[in-house]
């Protein structure tokens, strides 16, 4: 999921104190599982479309979902939703869900990578690539494949914050920006 600093710059505050919260009660995973599923509903415009209506308002769309989800949330989590209500946030969810997930797994000395590849990867070759991404940053890896043809070939894997494009349509890219600079 691709999430613009400014974004960022909103959730990362409610996603601190939700896993905060998570944390205090042994509930990371319930958490996580609970903004997975809210992310979703978030992202998917049929589901948010037939869940709310626009002309009702935010706090009248969090006692949708959490009658809609029932037993699902517990307290501080239906208290976490109408805080979104009121702070006009719903928007937000989908940022929160990556960076809760992202400080859960940064609590357990794991990094998350996502690794675009242009083709389908070996067993093989995908546990060559985790012992070397280890081996770089010391840290457990947990890894998200994801399938691009868009890159015409080779992989781009991002860790955290960093890039690493080795696709043919990233060197393209290069070039491109090479010829453009010298002209």
């Amino acid at each position: 999921m691709s999430m613009s600093i400014h974004v960022q710059q909103y959730a990362r505050p409610y996603a601190t104190a939700a896993f905060e919260w998570a944390q205090a009660s042994s509930q990371e995973s319930q958490w996580a599982s609970i903004l997975q599923l809210l992310a979703t509903i978030f992202n998917d415009v049929s589901l948010k479309a037939t869940l709310f209506d626009p002309r009702v308002g935010a706090p009248k769309m969090a006692d949708v979902l959490i009658e809609v989800l029932g037993s699902a949330l517990d307290l501080p989590q239906q208290n976490f939703l109408k805080i979104l209500a009121k702070q006009r946030r719903f928007n937000l969810i989908p940022c929160i869900a990556q960076l809760f997930t992202d400080l859960l797994v940064a609590s357990q000395n794991t990094l998350s990578v996502v690794i675009n590849s242009a083709f389908t990867v070996s067993e093989q070759d995908q546990q060559r690539l985790i012992v070397k991404l280890q081996e770089k940053y010391q840290k457990n890896i947990k890894l998200q494949w994801q399938l691009e043809p868009s890159l015409m070939g080779g992989i781009q894997i991002k860790v955290g914050d960093e890039m690493i494009d080795a696709s043919i349509r990233g060197k393209l890219q290069q070039l491109e920006f090479s010829l453009n600079k010298s002209n």
